[in-house]
């Protein structure tokens, strides 16, 4: 799914058309849809992306790499990258990609559930970060 087709699942979420983004965060009239062919400027993207209450991430990856970076860190947990790498059977590479948040392609499904099983069902660190986020700790 590209930028364009992300936008648009949005707005059908929103049940807004493409126009509605466009008129509330000051674009042009088109110039979304421009954007399956040129890339937009940071500051346009910034402002669907607020208009949307998404990171600029999750509109060209499909993802917000740093949230995922930062649970994978939580799920980490005190372990180097080579004990992380051993314990989830993942590539110490590509584990290192995802825990430095070099990594631009959403990880597969078989990936996130080693990551998520692999604290021994020690599921403090990421309940911690997300009451942390909420303000409740």
């Amino acid at each position: 799914m590209n930028l364009l087709h992300r936008i648009k699942a949005l707005c059908d979420g929103k049940n807004v058309s493409i126009a509605r983004p466009e008129q509330e965060t000051g674009l042009a009239n088109g110039s979304i849809r421009r954007w399956e062919k040129a890339v937009p400027s940071a500051d346009r993207l910034q402002r669907v992306a607020e208009y949307f209450n998404v990171s600029m991430d999750y509109l060209l990856y499909g993802f917000d790499k740093a949230e995922l970076t930062t649970i994978v860190n939580l799920m980490r947990y005190r372990r180097s990258i080579k004990e992380f790498a051993k314990d989830t059977g993942i590539d110490e590479f590509y584990l290192n990609r995802l825990c430095s948040g070099v990594e631009y392609k959403q990880p597969p499904v078989d990936v996130i559930l080693k990551i998520a099983t692999s604290n021994n069902n020690n599921w403090w660190p990421v309940l911690k970060h997300c009451l942390k986020q909420q303000d409740t700790i």
